[in-house]
């Protein structure tokens, strides 16, 4: 069976094959009902503030970005409001991109974090080096080259795998996932 995935015009549902006869003659959708696209649910209605209302559902495309999706949304809401009647205002009430915003802000703030971390190891070292007689240059200087390496070398990864798991490099996904089952193998996650 070869299918096309998700449908999305009329035309498209009416080459659906519902029946085969006996004879090999072909039942199709469109013999046997008018095939339109109309709304999910015609039974809603919308109130705000115990307020007759209007709502417009907007779905983001698979691949899109959500953040660009919202704001162009609001763009385009805010532009056609300047010719709304007269006391007609609108309203954004469920916006899911908040959470990927806040979601976005968490991860750099524990890359931010992190990279604090990274310059308390180095103190740390440091120290250790001077308590062991070097200079407190050379011994900055020595912390530098054990400590930042490795370290860069893993926020790397991370930021790597953070890309990866959100779906922003998806040219490498491929990669991602043998990376991710050789990882799972040795237990290095």
């Amino acid at each position: 069976m070869t299918a096309l995935g998700r449908l999305s015009d009329p035309n498209q549902f009416e080459e659906i094959i519902v029946k085969v006869g006996e004879d090999g003659g072909l039942t199709y959708l469109r013999d046997i009902a008018r095939v339109e696209l109309g709304a999910q649910s015609y039974d809603t209605f919308a109130q705000k503030g115990g307020e007759n209302s209007a709502s417009v559902l907007i779905y983001q495309l698979p691949g899109a970005n959500a953040l660009n999706v919202a704001e162009g949304v609001k763009q385009a809401v805010a532009d056609l409001s300047q010719s709304f009647p007269k006391g007609l205002k609108y309203d954004i009430p469920f916006d899911t991109t908040i959470f990927v915003s806040s979601a976005i802000y968490e991860v750099y703030k524990t890359l931010f974090e992190a990279g604090v971390l990274v310059l308390i190891v180095n103190v740390e070292n440091a120290s250790h080096h001077i308590e062991r007689g070097e200079s407190p240059k050379d011994a900055t200087i020595r912390a530098m080259r054990e400590v930042t390496g490795p370290v860069i070398g893993i926020l790397c990864i991370w930021c790597w795998r953070f890309c990866m798991r959100a779906g922003c490099c998806r040219s490498q996904s491929f990669w991602w996932y043998h990376w991710d089952c050789w990882a799972q193998s040795r237990q290095f996650h």
